[in-house]
């Protein structure tokens, strides 16, 4: 350090300004257009990035996102000529006429009868199709309703009309919403005009089937008819007899597939609509036929303005009541995401308001106002160099909204650096009086820039650690993270130093200083508080450390050891259940309905009525691969195409048929009572040639008597039929075929896709769906090992991505804490060379993690990305403190005596460590007002290892070195050691067999002393020869 220290003291403004200059390029290169800055983050979707890159799951389902996107641009089909219509093979009107019927015409007066029967009332409401058919997978608006009374039951003509009054004031009488909503035709007398479609809700329902104007106007006989129905149809509907789309709204009647099924069960689609969408499960289950939770789908179209001024005007202050019924949910497609985005970045007044607390704290520590400022702005600067490295140097995309939260870890650690730093400052002016800076300089950068160093690798190695995981949010995470710590520490040893020296040199007398009020205050806090922290902390809790040294040994490792109980064993970190990454506190309005509502609905358990079991896809000819960029979310790659795939050999569809059979009689697949399943190449080998619904089509030779195998002609030729025939069949006859061959955009043949259900229900627990991936794939693996050569590059997907990410949540967080503490020990053990503090210190951060997180598992954390993320940090914000004291240790000037080095270590460490756990914690502090949940979350943390980091460090690793410590070089390395050639040690820096007798007796005269509260003149001798041992040694 000498020369680097000559320069900061002889040239501190020239290292001030070129350190500034540095900081301003990067500033404008980042966020500057017209240096060619990237675009500023925006977190308008905060959980994209929260998926397992490169495990073997998401590698097919990434494939499988791949080619439905390439399916969905044309670049992918299902035959070999695109854009096949019905028009191709048959002309579709005289098709409908065909399908016309005696019967259906029948059924067609049958429908106009019940219609006249039901609906007197000439101005009667009319429902719109069903809410699939207008937002397909995405319902944009749901509110969910209760009665006032616990457990009420809101299926009566009060409740229900209560329920559609509110459900028109907070949605369809808002200014926006005739702009947004769905609308339909209607025509009156010789007028046709369009009008925004009804909500989907129980009261409109039962306003439609009983013939009514409006929900406002149903009766209670009204609701009793329905009721009756809804009792009558219910099993058909449990059976998944009822389908989603029976009913054809501008023929009023029901479409052929549902033809054998009572009129009233089909009629406007309204029962099957009523239980899977409006009503909770429970509802004519097997608990009864009380409806305690009822969901209204208002229809519109996404708006981002919309939604927000529906929350501002009606969701942000509370649930709305009727008398009758309240509001409980509300679920307003993406708007928690919006207001996550505004709150995120409001919310950082929190930690703002922090840094003000500990930028106070700070000046009153250092009596500088020019450090306190320059304190944040070096905050501030290491975040803008990390972000310019991060953007530009890496180059990475993507920039998730958990690298924000850095801000809150870079508070505490800047203030730990800073009170070190300026506490050795100011004990070398103390132990030097009237030393030039150059010497004062050097002195403070060999004592603090060690600890600063070892306590920011540390703490970046932990955050890098994090890129371990498979994760793309925490990878992108740690590496922000740790690039800031280590930007922090290069201010702090660059900027900070020559600030400090600057803030020296200028310090001016003021005239009548000695009189002022100020120079008062001074004297106050030197003669009183000064005292008291140089009492407590030289003299009091080092009495206490070491006199109780076995209880706090004793004590910290019970603790040790219950946190281990309740981490590793019993209750354990639980797995997330919910796939809904939760934003904001619990009670905070936006998050009701995915904590509490959402699984209490058919529709939100499973894409639609037949799918509440997990789907099983199986491809041939693309390759399960994600050669997308792993850190950026929004990289899927391209399809790569199995070149070695080939179905038209006579084994290949041989060993096809035999799968598909093979497949049917697996204990996981899904078989429907009356109906089988048949593979299409089953299908095109047994079917008839002629069907008497498409008269004028011929299936030859894509039936049966044709000859074995197809070839790629025929082939292309099935393809095309069964295309065309799917789109004819579709709501007219159900089709039990299953799967499709697969074309490129220049018509080959590339690939099979087959879709089967299985019977496993689908779940967000891990055990069951672990135990169904466990079993599928045995399965098929060792089918496909068994299959013809242009059939072995065969794979299956589920809908187990949530499974995926619980998997690599587990590993992964275990495997990213081992490494962080691993390389925590290793920064620990080449920094002090002793590997018995080492040990120690590892010990205690393992003490303080345990106890930690077990803490956290109490409270109810569950193991989900932030959590991850905070398991993984703990271990380097938790060994900040316990390396302060182990270098202190490893540098007191007595290494003979234990106690000698715990006194050394607590009284030039103590009062610093100690600031720095008050400022991070109440950084911590401030979050807690905050209702985004990452805050509050990285708050409550940040209080709990701050507590029990300063209470391991302080009582338990100390208790260990005053315990069984080393003494003199046990255990201690030298660079001289491990590099022989480069001799670092000489004789004179080993203390004589005499000098160690006497210093320990000097140990132990010192003990007595301080119990007898006297000191003895040899002790003053004896410390002029630790003083000569220091001046070599150290």
């Amino acid at each position: 350090f000498p020369r680097y220290s000559a320069v900061l003291a002889k040239y501190p403004y020239a290292v001030f300004f070129v350190t500034s200059l540095l900081i301003v390029i990067c500033g404008l290169c980042s966020f500057v257009p017209q240096f060619s800055a990237p675009d500023i983050p925006e977190f308008s979707t905060p959980v994209k990035g929260f998926e397992p890159r490169g495990t073997l799951i998401n590698k097919r389902h990434r494939a499988g996102v791949v080619l439905g996107k390439a399916a969905s641009s044309g670049l992918v089909r299902i035959s070999p000529i695109p854009n096949v219509t019905m028009s191709t093979l048959i002309n579709m009107s005289s098709l409908y006429g065909h399908l016309t019927t005696p019967n259906i015409r029948q059924r067609k007066e049958q429908g106009r009868e019940g219609s006249q029967r039901h609906f007197k009332n000439r101005y009667r409401l009319s429902m719109c199709d069903s809410p699939n058919v207008f937002m397909k997978s995405t319902i944009n608006y749901k509110m969910v309703f209760a009665s006032t009374t616990s457990g009420g039951n809101v299926f009566n003509s009060a409740s229900l009309r209560a329920v559609c009054q509110m459900e028109e004031i907070v949605v369809r009488k808002t200014m926006g919403f005739y702009s947004n909503c769905f609308k339909r035709e209607l025509r009156y007398k010789t007028f046709t005009f369009r009008d925004c479609c009804p909500s989907w809700s129980v009261g409109n329902y039962i306003a439609a089937l009983s013939g009514r104007s409006s929900c406002q106007d149903i009766s209670s006989n009204d609701v009793e008819q329905v009721l009756s129905i809804l009792r009558h149809c219910a099993p058909l509907f449990n059976n998944a007899t009822i389908k989603e789309n029976c009913w054809n709204f501008k023929y009023n009647i029901a479409y052929p597939v549902c033809l054998g099924l009572p009129l009233e069960c089909v009629r406007y689609n309204a029962v099957h609509n009523i239980l899977y969408y409006l009503t909770d499960k429970d509802f004519f289950a097997a608990e009864g036929e009380n409806l305690i939770y009822t969901s209204v789908l208002s229809p519109a179209t996404s708006n981002k303005e919309f939604r927000k001024k529906l929350y501002e005007k009606h969701i942000k202050n509370g649930h709305l009541s009727d008398g009758n019924v309240k509001l409980v949910a509300t679920e307003f497609y993406f708007l928690k995401f919006d207001m996550f985005n505004i709150k995120l970045l409001a919310d950082i007044i929190y930690p703002s308001i922090a840094m003000l607390i500990i930028l106070l704290i700070m000046w009153f520590y250092t009596e500088s106002v020019l450090l306190t400022v320059l304190l944040v702005l070096s905050v501030v600067s290491a975040l803008i160099i990390a972000y310019f490295l991060y953007t530009i140097v890496l180059g990475l995309n993507f920039f998730p909204f958990l690298n924000i939260t850095t801000l809150i870890f870079l508070v505490g650690i800047g203030a730990d650096d800073a009170f070190v730093f300026t506490d050795v400052w100011r004990q070398a002016k103390q132990n030097n009086p009237g030393a030039p800076l150059t010497r004062i300089t050097a002195d403070t950068l060999r004592h603090a820039s060690l600890s600063m160093f070892v306590t920011s690798l540390t703490t970046a190695a932990a955050f890098i650690a994090n890129f371990s995981s498979q994760i793309t949010t925490i990878k992108c995470f740690g590496i922000y993270a740790g690039i800031a710590i280590l930007c922090k520490f290069s201010m702090m040893v660059t900027w900070f130093p020559a600030v400090c020296v600057i803030n020296e040199s200028v310090q001016i007398p003021w005239p009548c200083a000695e009189k002022s009020s100020i120079h008062k205050i001074e004297l106050l806090y030197q003669n009183y508080v000064a005292k008291s922290v140089r009492f407590v902390f030289s003299d009091f809790l080092p009495r206490v450390v070491i006199k109780f040294r076995i209880f706090w040994i004793l004590l910290f490792s019970v603790l040790t050891l219950g946190g281990l109980e309740v981490l590793l064993f019993k209750p354990g970190f639980h797995l997330p259940t919910s796939s809904d990454f939760q934003m904001f506190e619990s009670s905070h309005p936006l998050e009701a309905y995915e904590l509490h509502f959402k699984d209490r609905f058919r529709f939100e358990t499973s894409s639609s009525q037949g799918s509440a079991t997990f789907p099983i896809d199986f491809f041939w000819g693309i390759k399960p691969v994600d050669n997308g960029d792993y850190l950026d979310p929004n990289d899927y790659g391209t399809i790569e195409w199995d070149e070695s795939f080939d179905i038209t050999s006579r084994e290949s569809q041989a060993w096809l048929m035999n799968f598909c059979r093979k497949l049917r009689k697996q204990d996981f697949y899904g078989k429907k009572e009356g109906v089988t399943s048949y593979c299409f190449l089953e299908t095109f080998y047994n079917q008839s040639c002629t069907d008497p619904l498409t008269p004028g089509i011929s299936y030859y030779p894509c039936c049966k008597g044709s000859p074995f195998p197809f070839n790629k002609t025929i082939l292309n030729l099935c393809a095309t039929i069964a295309d065309v025939r799917a789109q004819i069949f579709k709501y007219k006859r159900q089709d039990s075929t299953i799967g499709n061959l697969i074309y490129d955009e220049r018509g080959s043949l590339r690939g099979i896709h087959l879709r089967v259900m299985s019977n496993v229900r689908i779940s967000r627990a891990y055990e069951p769906v672990h135990q169904f991936w466990e079993r599928t794939e045995s399965w098929v693996m060792k089918e496909i090992r068994n299959a013809p050569k242009g059939m072995r590059g065969g794979w299956w997907i589920s809908g187990m991505e949530f499974y995926d990410l619980q998997r690599s949540l587990s590993t992964g967080t275990l495997v990213s804490m081992a490494i962080a503490i691993a390389m925590a020990f290793g920064v620990m053990l080449l920094t002090t060379l002793n590997i018995l503090v080492s040990l120690y210190a590892i010990l205690t951060i393992i003490g303080i993690i345990s106890v930690t997180i077990g803490s956290l598992v109490l409270s109810g954390w569950k193991l989900n990305i932030l959590e991850s993320i905070t398991m993984s940090v703990a271990v380097g914000v938790s060994i900040d403190f316990a390396m302060h004291f182990g270098v202190a240790y490893c540098l007191a000037p007595n290494k003979e005596c234990r106690k000698a080095r715990v006194r050394f270590s607590l009284s030039r460490m103590g009062s610093a460590i100690t600031m720095a756990a008050v400022t991070t914690f109440i950084a911590g502090a401030m979050m807690l007002p905050s209702r985004v949940l990452s805050y509050l979350q990285m708050g409550h943390f940040l209080m709990l290892v701050m507590t029990l980091g300063w209470a391991f460090s302080t009582f338990f690793f100390q208790a260990l070195c005053c315990t069984i410590g080393p003494q003199g070089d046990w255990g201690q390395f030298s660079w001289s050691d491990i590099f022989s050639w480069r001799s670092m040690k000489t004789s004179e820096e080993t203390p004589t067999r005499e000098e160690t007798v006497l210093l320990r007796e000097h140990c132990e005269a010192d003990e007595n002393d301080k119990k007898n509260g006297t000191v003895e003149s040899k002790i003053v001798v004896n410390n002029t020869q630790i003083k000569t041992i220091e001046a070599t040694s150290v």
